[in-house]
């Protein structure tokens, strides 16, 4: 479901997935390009740097605009930074957790899911709400892009 989400989003702020490969470890491994600067989470640790507003706004532009999908997962450490012409830009990646909001992309059928919240300090509180286990009942709590929304907010802050 990752690799079928994620080889739809073509986006100047979206890592792009070249492909994927097996010998890796137990499970199959895809392949993107390698960002020698790391993660935003790292760039900030690290070196104290934060983006430009243009940058910010550009994830902004990708996160709520372009697709259908529902990320799931956005933190500082799913956005990837690359310098370029002297300035940081970031990308997004890691669609583990995504959601097609309508089912298809494209004109691929994609496999829904259910809510899986991605790291609690990101994750928009409707969505950790406690579930009874005693309970037959299930919470009927879809993802949305107010969810992340909610996490870009955090993100944001953390910047």
């Amino acid at each position: 479901r990752e690799t079928a989400i994620w080889a739809h989003l073509v986006h100047d702020n979206i890592v792009t997935l070249y492909g994927t490969t097996e010998g890796f470890g137990k499970t199959t491994a895809l392949v993107s390009r390698w960002f020698p600067h790391g993660t935003l989470f790292r760039l900030i640790k690290e070196q104290g740097t934060t983006l430009t507003i243009e940058s910010k706004l550009k994830l902004v532009i990708y996160t709520f605009h372009s697709f259908p999908v529902v990320h799931g997962d956005i933190t500082s450490s799913n956005v990837l930074v690359d310098l370029k012409d002297g300035e940081y830009k970031a990308c997004i990646t890691d669609f583990g957790l995504s959601n097609v909001l309508c089912g298809h992309l494209e004109d691929c059928l994609i496999e829904g899911s259910t809510v899986r919240p991605g790291a609690s300090r990101w994750t928009a509180p409707e969505l950790l709400k406690p579930h009874d286990p005693s309970s037959d009942i299930k919470p009927d709590i879809k993802p949305t892009t107010q969810n992340d929304m909610y996490s870009f907010g955090r993100v944001m802050f953390h910047v």
